[in-house]
C-alpha cells in the first residue's frame, strides 16, 4: 500500500497532502508499506448516500496498519463478516480508497 511520507519529520499520511501538518515541509515521499492490518472498527451502511446505493450494504473499517498508520475504508462484498481485531489485508483500492478483507 502505498502512503506518503514527510522527508523531514516522517509524518505520515494515507492521502497526498501538499504540507506536512506537522512540520511545515513541503516535500512528501512516496512509501510502500505492508497491506495488513488490524480492524479497529465498522459500521454497516445499509442506505447509501446518492451514488453509493447500487453498493449497499457495504461495511466502512478504520483499520490500524502494521506501520501505524490509521485508515478508513472499505470491506470487500465477499469478505467474511468483520470482527473485532481481526487481521486485515487491503486486496484493492477503488476512487483511491482501500478495500481490505478479512483474513482467516
Amino acid at each position: 500500500m502505498l502512503i506518503y511520507q514527510c522527508a523531514k519529520c516522517q509524518q505520515q499520511y494515507a492521502k497526498v497532502v501538499s504540507v506536512c501538518a506537522k512540520c511545515l515541509c513541503q516535500k512528501l515521499i512516496e512509501t510502500e508499506v505492508s497491506d495488513e492490518g488490524e480492524l479497529v472498527t465498522w459500521t454497516t451502511i445499509r442506505r447509501a448516500p446518492a451514488g453509493f446505493s447500487v453498493n449497499a450494504p457495504y461495511d466502512v473499517v478504520v483499520v490500524d496498519l502494521i506501520c501505524g498508520l490509521r485508515v478508513t475504508g472499505r470491506l470487500a462484498q465477499e469478505s467474511i463478516p468483520p470482527t473485532m481485531y481481526a487481521r486485515v489485508k487491503r486486496i484493492a483500492t477503488e476512487e483511491g480508497s482501500p478495500i481490505f478483507s478479512v483474513m482467516t
